[in-house]
């Protein structure tokens, strides 16, 4: 047999087979054609490269183990890995761009304790498995790809710095505290919770504290369903609803305490849907503002809501073509917690 074979060229060593040519040819017998590159071992390399002057510029094959790689280069000597294809599973990734989001196979569970740590897992309900904050855990969630599952935060007794939403999902996120005693978990800050992003979010049995605003949807698409247990105190007002976005409850309760410029302000062609809730005032909030603000094209309907408890200031108010429906239940000027009237004006209604 041959040992080196070179077609219009010098073969070597290395390349034991060498052909210099404008094109090369490999051809059928009558039926199909394979090219086979075979490698020892998983670790080995078999690949094709491409060249510039004898420097590599890109690779596709079984690099260095058995996943399919693409790469590109500079130069020859820094490499890129563009896309790989898993062996196992067919999965397509993009190392460059982080790699692609993990699927869930079922529903998860993170957990948040006051002496966890944000370098833990999140998944075991331990101070070596918990997360320490409500933020890590957001941000864990919102990396994940939730099929057709769905995210519970568990927040452990304790006070927490807020949580942000600011990049979609795909998927519900619930944030779940003390079922037993809500006004043991406490997120307090500026916005303690703020769904900043198109995400569908479920809060329930803990207390947010804010000092601007305790709940607040600010994108399109961002969701918001207060459930049961939610406390809404500090000074700043309790639900803050803005573009495009929707807050909701279904059978949820909420208590509300301290004095604040607003209880619920709705602006700019959003929605609030709140059905067979219960609202305690508790305290008699003074509101410094109006207890509910509506504005340009916010619509705001309640249905079997029943507030308890008083407070004082303006009921409400609202503009430009805003609506706040209250499903026949009173009179405005009994049903709304304040002891000032409300009024409208530029095609708001109140129903």
């Amino acid at each position: 047999y041959l040992t080196h074979a070179g077609i219009n060229t010098t073969a070597d060593a290395t390349n034991r087979l060498s052909l210099k040519s404008p094109a090369s040819l490999f051809d059928n017998e009558g039926a199909g054609h394979q090219q086979k590159i075979n490698k020892h071992a998983s670790g080995d390399t078999a690949s094709v490269l491409y060249q510039t002057n004898y420097s590599g510029r890109a690779e596709m094959g079984l690099t260095g183990d058995d996943d399919f790689h693409f790469k590109v280069s500079p130069n020859g000597s820094t490499w890129f890995e563009a896309m790989k294809i898993d062996r196992n599973t067919g999965r397509v990734s993009f190392p460059i761009l982080g790699g692609p989001r993990e699927v869930l196979a079922a529903n998860r569970t993170y957990y948040v304790r006051s002496d966890g740590a944000d370098t833990n897992t999140g998944l075991a309900n331990t101070s070596g498995g918990a997360f320490k904050t409500l933020q890590k855990a957001i941000n864990a969630a919102s990396a994940l790809d939730f099929s057709l599952y769905s995210v519970t935060i568990r927040l452990a007794d304790g006070t927490y710095t807020p949580g942000k939403f600011s990049v979609p999902t795909n998927g519900k996120i619930i944030i779940d505290g003390n079922a037993t005693t809500p006004a043991n978990v406490v997120v307090s800050g500026s916005t303690p919770i703020e769904v900043a992003a198109a995400c569908d979010v479920t809060i329930q049995n803990f207390e947010a504290q804010g000092s601007s605003y305790a709940l607040r949807t600010a994108a399109p698409g961002a969701a918001l369903t207060i459930g049961v247990g939610m406390r809404c105190t500090g000074s700043g007002t309790a639900i803050s609803v803005n573009k495009l976005s929707s807050v909701s409850s279904n059978g949820g309760s909420l208590l509300i305490s301290g004095n604040k410029p607003s209880w619920l302000i709705a602006v700019e062609n959003c929605s609030v849907q709140l059905f067979s809730m219960t609202i305690t005032f508790s305290g008699t909030p003074a509101w410094s503002n109006v207890g509910i603000s509506f504005a340009i094209g916010a619509a705001i309907y309640m249905w079997n809501v029943t507030m308890s408890g008083a407070a004082t200031g303006s009921r409400y108010y609202g503009t430009t073509n805003a609506v706040l429906h209250s499903s026949g239940a009173g009179t405005a000027s009994t049903y709304f917690p304040g002891d000032v009237n409300g009024i409208t004006d530029k095609g708001a209604q109140q129903l």
